[in-house]
């Protein structure tokens, strides 16, 4: 186990050296990692079954006052993406700072996000002929991978 401690590794592309850390450490650390990845996934789902459940009663409102399903998947989607932000903010990703330079680069993505929801909706209701909330919650599971990756990755890394 000392040895293990004290071996040094060659860096191939460097041509440096630099102490090997203990493989159990190496491992306790990519356990945290992966840990904290699923539990911050879990607590996107949780807070995207909410921004969902806004999303479609936005949209069910409207279809109901006889307004164009691409007009009511729009307003949907951007219910759900305003309160989704202040979800992942403070209880997906925890963030304590930087709350409007967040937004400014979360604002974009969710615009990318849109487009994509109205594609998927367009298509899933004139080509595929599913009901207009179907072609919505179709279009949320598509778009949730893309923007949980996304939004960790560009609008609440740390």
């Amino acid at each position: 186990m000392v040895y293990l401690l004290t071996m040094r590794m060659e860096e191939p592309l460097l041509g440096r050296t630099q102490p090997c850390k203990a493989l159990h450490v190496n491992l306790l650390k990519c356990r945290e990692k992966y840990m904290s990845d699923i539990d911050q996934f879990i607590r996107f789902c949780i807070a995207g079954f909410v921004n969902t459940f806004l999303n479609l009663f936005v949209m069910f409102l409207l279809l109901k006052a006889g307004i164009n399903i691409l007009i009511c998947s729009s307003f949907g989607f951007i219910v759900g993406a305003g309160s989704g932000y202040f979800f992942n903010f403070y209880f997906t990703f925890r963030n304590q700072e930087n709350f409007f330079r967040n937004f400014l680069i979360y604002f974009p993505l969710q615009v990318c996000c849109l487009g994509l929801t109205l594609i998927i909706v367009y298509y899933s209701f004139n080509t595929l002929n599913f009901q207009p909330l179907m072609s919505q919650i179709f279009a949320i599971i598509i778009t949730t991978f893309i923007n949980f990756f996304a939004s960790k990755r560009f609008v609440f890394n740390k």
